[in-house]
């Protein structure tokens, strides 16, 4: 945040992965003068997705269940600057509605690999110069499967696709 209002990156924010707005919250509050968009179904995964995920060892029932039900209002009544934010409820990338922002800071949190892509694949064209994409669980080792979709996604836009990534270790460092 602070580089970002250091070098006056233009462009708005985003959270890909809202699931109970707490990192939301931060994004909220560091970024005041800017419009947050929050995309998440608040109500858990892509069944197929999920299922898939689930076939390939990434996550079991328990978390899948974990995410379901979760209360937008409770999400918005965490928000410092409330009249920044525009949710965008459903699955990503039905949810954009033909929305062509740019964007100085997004965060992805999905879990998993399908939505990590598609979430790379739609912002990272739409970062503005000198800003960032913090992507949540990349080395988190029960998520393997994000760190396959960076892999993928730089792998399919060549070396000129540096995804500029912060992650999570088990020890939460």
């Amino acid at each position: 945040a602070e580089e970002i209002r250091k070098n006056n990156i233009e462009g708005e924010t985003a959270e890909l992965g809202v699931f109970q707005g707490d990192f939301s919250q931060l994004i909220n509050m560091m970024f005041p003068d800017k419009k947050l968009y929050l995309f998440d179904t608040f109500n858990s995964f892509s069944e197929i997705e999920a299922f898939r995920e689930k076939e390939n060892g990434s996550c079991n029932e328990v978390f899948i269940d974990s995410f379901k039900n979760v209360d937008v209002e409770r999400v918005l009544g965490k928000m410092k600057y409330p009249e920044n934010i525009i949710v965008k409820m459903g699955l990503f990338p039905e949810s954009l509605e033909g929305l062509e922002e740019k964007f100085a800071f997004v965060s992805l949190d999905v879990d998993f690999k399908e939505s990590t892509i598609s979430g790379l694949e739609y912002f990272y064209p739409r970062l503005e110069k000198g800003g960032y994409i913090f992507i949540h669980d990349y080395n988190y080792g029960y998520f393997d499967c994000v760190k396959e979709a960076i892999d993928y996604y730089e792998s399919k836009w060549g070396g000129g696709a540096y995804v500029k990534y912060l992650y999570q270790t088990r020890e939460g460092q």
